[in-house]
């Protein structure tokens, strides 16, 4: 699915219906539109954003053709327009960041060019017939210091069951980049399914950047008569993404 350049499709589709008025009549038929361009989205592969301000090229795998470079650097989100004006026919190509662009990329996609009556047109891609679908490219992009990306994966609880005087869980967080703290709340839920929340704080942790621990006290029975399990709950932003859970359960002693 095209994510831009929506006069250019129009317009395309406008030739080409054109181009189909011109046949109309004459016995000769249309098989399909050979591609003029091609959109490229370029993506750090790292962070997952786009890459913007690096120009891309097609280096040639023929002694018969030069490498090209791209008429115009990626915008802000990572697009760029390839127009395959000099594109040779029947060459291999290799789609990737200029060497300049201080951006490397280890996928490997092939573009190989072709030529109608019409002009230069692309081929295929990665051996495939090409028909202007979005190109994906992702690089590793080495232009300075890159934000960091912190994110949790999961947490567990040290106990999943505690008795009616509480106690104390220690809760193990593990992700990426983990900071020094992290927005946790405690609720508890009763009998018949309603849930309450406890506490809302940020706490500290300790540990690497891959898993960081804390304890949480569960409050006893006394407190809350109608807790029949514990919900300890972690974010990273407050809930902006959303929370992990970890439950404890609620084992009353017989009477």
């Amino acid at each position: 699915m095209m994510k831009k350049n929506i006069k250019k499709i129009l317009a395309s589709a406008a030739a080409l219906a054109l181009l189909l008025g011109n046949f109309a009549g004459t016995g000769m038929t249309v098989v399909k539109a050979d591609s003029r361009e091609m959109p490229v989205y370029v993506t750090d592969e790292e962070t997952g954003e786009p890459v913007a301000d690096i120009y891309l090229m097609l280096e040639s795998k023929s002694e018969s053709a030069e490498d090209i470079i791209f008429d115009e650097p990626t915008d802000e989100d990572g697009y760029v327009l390839y127009e395959p004006l000099t594109l040779k026919s029947g060459v291999t190509y290799l789609l990737k960041p200029t060497e300049d662009s201080e951006c490397t990329s280890e996928e490997t996609i092939e573009v190989v060019g072709g030529r109608n009556y019409y002009g230069n047109f692309i081929k295929t891609v990665n051996g495939q017939n090409y028909t202007g679908e979005d190109i994906d490219l992702f690089v590793q992009d080495n232009r300075g210091e890159k934000p960091v990306v912190s994110e949790i994966s999961s947490i567990s609880s040290s106990i999943d069951k505690v008795n009616e005087d509480g106690g104390v869980a220690a809760i193990t967080v593990n992700g990426k980049n983990l900071p020094e703290e992290v927005y946790c709340q405690l609720w508890y839920e009763s009998a018949i399914g309603a849930q309450v929340q406890v506490s809302d704080e940020k706490v500290s942790m300790s540990g690497d950047g891959t898993q960081k621990k804390f304890d949480i006290d569960i409050p006893s029975y006394i407190q809350y008569p109608k807790a029949v399990k514990w919900i300890v709950r972690v974010s990273l932003d407050g809930g902006a993404q959303g929370w992990d859970s970890a439950v404890i359960d609620v084992v009353k002693e017989a009477k």
